[in-house]
């Protein structure tokens, strides 16, 4: 059960995303199969946007969105944005992802199940895959953590899922007032020293 507060920065999350009220609770309510094919189609949707912003070329979108999950990972590494266990999330994600679709009786996956059936190391190592700081997700750094992300393991993965989502949702404004600092410095480039001498 989700608690009011997390509900509340879900509700935030959504508006600065620009996504429909309580989108991310409908999310969370799905299929497992459709949670984790979805949610891999939001990362990606979110990433290009990113990608676009950082550019300053709309025009590139379609061409941007085009590219691999892998791709745009790396793209988005070399501009300097999305750290590194935040591309290890997403890397993993996708591969969880990519397993998923290419078999059709996937579609009754239980990510529940699944969990049951690993040995306490590979439910350790899954769980520490998809760890990031922050909404709540329980610290698996200490056995009641690591108890409560296998007691609701979609529950962890969401919390974490919406967790990054929240941060490139900051990188957004980051890549703007970027743009906005270099047309600001290009501006007194071209234009600073003329006024100077008009001054003087």
């Amino acid at each position: 059960m989700l608690s009011p507060k997390t509900q509340s920065r879900l509700a935030e999350l959504e508006k600065r995303l620009s996504l429909r009220s309580e989108f991310c609770l409908d999310l969370l309510a799905e299929s497992d199969w459709s949670f984790f094919v979805k949610t891999h189609a939001l990362f990606e949707a979110a990433l290009t946007r990113l990608l676009v912003q950082q550019l300053a070329q709309p025009k590139l979108a379609i061409r941007l969105a085009r590219l691999s999950m892998s791709e745009k990972l790396e793209f988005a590494k070399s501009l300097e944005y999305v750290e590194k266990e935040e591309r290890r999330f997403v890397s993993k994600w996708s591969g969880l992802r990519n397993d998923l679709v290419h078999d059709i009786t996937n579609t009754s996956f239980d990510i529940k199940a699944h969990i049951a059936l690993l040995s306490d190391k590979a439910i350790e190592t899954f769980c520490g895959n998809f760890y990031l700081k922050g909404w709540h997700q329980p610290d698996i750094l200490t056995p009641p953590g690591l108890e409560a992300a296998k007691a609701d393991p979609k529950e962890f993965l969401f919390l974490g899922a919406m967790s990054l989502l929240e941060q490139w949702s900051h990188y957004f404004d980051w890549a703007d007032n970027e743009r906005e600092m270099e047309h600001m410095n290009w501006f007194l480039e071209n234009f600073g020293k003329e006024t100077d001498s008009e001054e003087i």
